[in-house]
């Protein structure tokens, strides 16, 4: 066996790139919807991504990337240690928001980037879930995407979700940001509104997609709305547009008993489980505390 060799991911790897994730492919749908939406070069966009590929006789053995963002993602051998040295040699000196995988990867990048003893606004070991779209009832609800006219809602919702469920501070800061993610979901299309007496009452996104694979996302229904199964016709709705354009699979991850339910009435399987990592504000790996 010739020695490891790491790399930067260049024009032209993208297929080998995403077949390698595609062997893992419930666990990778962050990776791979990024790079099938932004590709290897892509600087500005949120979610574009500096991607390295770790080879072995010639052979992506592992794969780990930095969004503009700031989140860690890797897919690779858990025992291989010199693939995740090399992963906290190349995070030194960027800033770092979150990370998410399985548990023992989310693990190792935890300890590659010397996050041990890091402050977290999350760090949740939460339940990852599977449907084979073909099982799906489709509700008869109306559901449509959110125009701008929805923003200020938008906005209210994200808000309560992010600092609610995610950890994230309250306060200016963070609504900025959300305003700036709430004009994403007007526009990027991925986003639908539950519609009861002709006003939003839920919402559901998918937060990363493939043509035959989707992972669902960002689910909200308001306090006082809650307890009526929206949440679950909301997604289910959508998973049906999903499944009409010919998306076959569906994934998710939850921790909450309620949400975990709803799912589950779906027709979910619980299959795994997956950690997700954000922090209170992002860090720059290697600096002193």
């Amino acid at each position: 066996m010739t020695r490891p060799v790491l790399r930067p991911a260049r024009r032209g790897d993208e297929a080998a790139i995403d077949a390698f994730l595609a062997m893992t492919p419930e666990t990778c749908m962050f990776l791979r919807s990024n790079l099938a939406a932004h590709g290897l070069e892509e600087r500005q966009a949120p979610r574009g991504m500096q991607v390295h590929i770790y080879e072995i006789d010639g052979e992506i053995s592992g794969v780990f990337a930095r969004s503009n963002a700031g989140y860690v993602q890797a897919q690779g051998p858990l025992e291989d240690r010199d693939f995740w040295d090399a992963l906290g040699r190349e995070m030194a000196g960027r800033t770092v928001f979150g990370f998410s995988g399985t548990p023992g990867i989310a693990a190792r990048i935890q300890a590659a980037l010397g996050l041990e003893a890091a402050q977290f606004s999350l760090m949740e070991r939460e339940g990852l879930y599977r449907l084979d779209l073909d099982r799906l009832t489709a509700p008869d609800v109306t559901i449509r995407p959110p125009e701008a006219s929805d923003l200020p809602l938008l906005i209210d919702w994200i808000y309560d979700y992010d600092t609610a469920t995610l950890g994230a501070p309250a306060g200016d800061a963070t609504r900025a940001r959300v305003a700036q993610v709430a004009e994403r979901a007007v526009a990027d299309g991925q986003t639908r509104l539950l519609i009861e007496g002709g006003r939003p009452v839920a919402k559901t996104a998918f937060n990363a997609t493939l043509p035959d694979m989707v992972q669902v996302g960002g689910v909200y229904v308001p306090p006082a709305l809650r307890g009526k199964g929206r949440a679950r016709r909301v997604v289910a709705a959508h998973l049906a547009e999903a499944r009409a354009r010919g998306v076959r699979t569906a994934i998710l991850f939850t921790s909450g008993k309620a949400a975990a339910r709803a799912y589950r009435a779906i027709g979910f399987k619980r299959i795994g489980d997956y950690t997700l990592a954000l922090m209170p504000a992002p860090v720059t790996i290697g600096a002193a505390p």
